[in-house]
């Protein structure tokens, strides 16, 4: 193998890695500005592509709103994840799910809960009651979560629809709110993923070896650059 050659192999094969891990990872990346109201929640442009929300309740009354619009007969699926993070092993946030025509409603009243239900709209709120038994390792990012509670309903009407996920018990912490099924990635999402992972993994507090892969990575890139460049001479 040539000089040049062998000057290529490292730089293809992160590239390769990164494209395979993007596509089998299964959640695209969701930006989370916003979400700090139902007057300013964090939009998702498409309920049914399978998102994943990196985010924190940093405070003992906050609650996240996720907003998107259904039509009828639309599934609206989302589930809680909770980074395997050994101070929040107890960390148990609510979900609800907030909207016209639910399916499934909760007999729990608005009132009960931090949460904005208007006029003319649903409630579905999800708990969850057990202990963290239930871990989920996604081998992509090498990051581990506890799976938590599910929701699952259908729209009868079309409209507005928000999530909201909250402390019933006051408590702050890390988590993962995935929201929709449909995989759906393209080259933009293949050239944001170096970007993806380091959220990721610093969102799970990898944080050492985060930075001890990416500065192998950047090393190998400029050493194998290095070598090609000298190869031409």
């Amino acid at each position: 193998m040539s000089l040049v050659s062998k000057s290529l192999v490292f730089p293809l094969l992160i590239l390769f890695l990164l494209t395979t891990t993007t596509v089998a990872s299964g959640h695209k990346y969701l930006e989370t500005g916003g979400g700090d109201g139902r007057e300013d929640p964090i939009f998702v442009s498409d309920h049914q592509i399978s998102w994943a929300a990196y985010e924190e309740l940093e405070t003992e009354d906050q609650v996240d709103y996720y907003s998107f619009t259904a039509r009828t007969g639309e599934e609206i699926y989302a589930s809680l994840l909770i980074p395997r993070i050994d101070r929040l092993s107890q960390f148990k946030p609510a979900l609800a799910l907030i909207g016209p025509g639910l399916e499934e409603v909760s007999k729990t009243k608005p009132a009960q809960l931090p949460l904005e239900v208007r006029g003319g709209e649903d409630l579905l709120v999800k708990r969850y009651e057990r202990n963290n038994t239930e871990s989920f390792f996604e081998p992509f990012t090498q990051t581990d979560y506890w799976e938590h509670q599910v929701i699952r309903n259908r729209a009868t009407e079309n409209g507005t629809y928000h999530l909201g996920v909250w402390s019933q018990e006051g408590k702050t912490g890390k988590y993962v709110l995935a929201i929709g099924e449909r995989e759906d990635f393209g080259p933009r999402d293949i050239l944001k993923y170096p970007s993806v992972w380091w959220k990721v993994r610093t969102h799970n507090e990898k944080y050492l070896s985060t930075y001890l892969i990416t500065g192998t990575v950047i090393a190998g890139i400029m050493g194998g650059s290095y070598l090609l460049f000298r190869g031409f001479l």
